[in-house]
């Protein structure tokens, strides 16, 4: 299983928006955050550049969102 990130899908509120998928590939990644993001009521296209793999062989820290716009 692998996990990809993606912070620049359209959220509530002209914020930033980040969400962690666990999927066996990008393909299916893509098709989970849009079934999950219809289900919250944020229908949209993802588009594969959109969504990153984190590299899970050496130790880090990733910041999702820092809160600046």
């Amino acid at each position: 299983m692998k996990v990809y990130y993606c912070k620049s899908f359209t959220g509530r509120y002209p914020v930033g928006t980040a969400a962690i998928i666990l999927a066996n590939n990008i393909a299916e990644a893509k098709k989970l955050l849009e079934i999950e993001l219809t289900d919250h009521g944020l229908k949209q296209e993802i588009s594969y550049s959109q969504i990153m793999e984190i590299d899970r062989s050496r130790p880090q820290a990733l910041i999702l969102n820092d809160g600046d716009y």
